[in-house]
């Protein structure tokens, strides 16, 4: 495991959950855009996911349908429980989830990772944020196609994985597609996947730079991404996805020449990370009603915020250490294959 991959997907997380505390902002009077910075904790996961997929090809080789197995247990089980749990919510308390409805077939769709139209343009699951998962998917599907014709080769499957990925985007550039699928499935923002296996064979072969220049990449990688791309007109690909590159190669190198992230808190949100990205909304979304009901002024805004924000770090761990980690553990037995404890996403 490298350690500074597992800070990096607590960052990652931290940032998506900032997002979704606009609703504490609004209340202190500020724009709506005041989270927007947390959308690159998305662009940085994507490359990571990315980086991963292709380390891992590299140090064990693997063949399509182990690592498509491997990847659906990983990534599947705790994404249903949660869509599981809106789907629940939507028909016993329905005012709590807005414009979300009990509805069967977008239940299904979203449980198959399919994309949908929910109406207006919107093309998300059941549970919003697992558009980025149906991206993932699409990504895994890609990258087992790609080991399997690859033979397992490493260079074979990061080029074929590539060519496909390319081949998508320059569809949706070329032909501009209509339709939620065709749409979806062309959208740039695929890039960052590519952009993360790339990481992963210049790591493995370029010579790392010096402690300072590799500092120098994720500090400003990171103020490029948090503070700069929210006020940018440009693709997420050239701006967030091509930081968070930046900002994985530097962490690598980084971690190369001994400097580490080895917090015991920083690895633990690291490691309950998609835990983290699953539940939070159901944890802010409870202390920001309450944040509007009760009186208190901005001091009781900020105390519900930051209660808020504990309170989904803290029901993360425990939902990553009480359920994740053991339902993914019995998965890997009872399906005979990979064995060993749980790795993150």
């Amino acid at each position: 495991m490298i350690v500074n991959i597992q800070a990096l997907r607590a960052l990652a997380a931290l940032l998506v959950v900032c997002v979704h505390m606009a609703a504490f902002g609004t209340l202190l009077g500020l724009p709506p855009r005041a989270a927007a910075f947390g959308n690159c904790g998305v662009d940085l996961f994507f490359v990571i996911s990315g980086f991963i997929m292709m380390h891992t090809a590299m140090a064990r080789p693997t063949t399509a349908r182990t690592f498509l197995l491997h990847r659906i247990v990983r990534v599947v089980p705790l994404y249903w429980l949660m869509t599981a749990a809106v789907f629940a919510l939507a028909v016993v308390a329905p005012s709590l989830l807005g414009d979300t409805r009990a509805d069967g077939r977008a239940l299904m769709l979203s449980l198959a990772f399919i994309p949908f139209d929910r109406g207006g343009g919107v093309v998300e699951p059941l549970f919003f944020l697992g558009w980025t998962l149906n991206y993932e998917m699409f990504f895994y599907g890609c990258f087992a196609l790609a080991l399997w014709i690859g033979r397992g080769s490493p260079g074979a499957t990061m080029l074929l994985c590539a060519g496909l990925i390319l081949s998508c985007v320059g569809c949706g550039w070329l032909l501009v597609p209509r339709g939620a699928l065709p749409q979806f499935y062309t959208n740039d923002i695929m890039l960052e996947f590519v952009f993360g296996m790339m990481v992963a064979r210049v790591a493995a072969s370029a010579p790392a730079p010096s402690n300072a220049i590799a500092v120098t990449m994720v500090i400003a990688g990171v103020i490029f991404m948090v503070g700069i791309v929210p006020w940018l007109h440009a693709p997420r690909w050239a701006t967030s996805g091509a930081a968070a590159a930046i900002v994985l190669l530097g962490a690598i190198w980084a971690e190369r020449s001994g400097l580490r992230a080895s917090g015991r808190w920083v690895q633990t949100i690291g490691a309950a990370s998609y835990a983290l990205y699953l539940t939070h909304p159901f944890v802010l979304q409870a202390f920001g009603k309450a944040a509007g009901r009760l009186s208190g002024g901005a001091v009781g805004v900020v105390a519900f915020a930051g209660l808020g924000l504990t309170a989904s770090i803290a029901t993360a761990v425990m939902v990553h250490f009480l359920v994740e980690v053991p339902l993914t553990n019995w998965l890997r037995r009872t399906l005979g294959r990979g064995g060993g404890r749980a790795a993150p996403m």
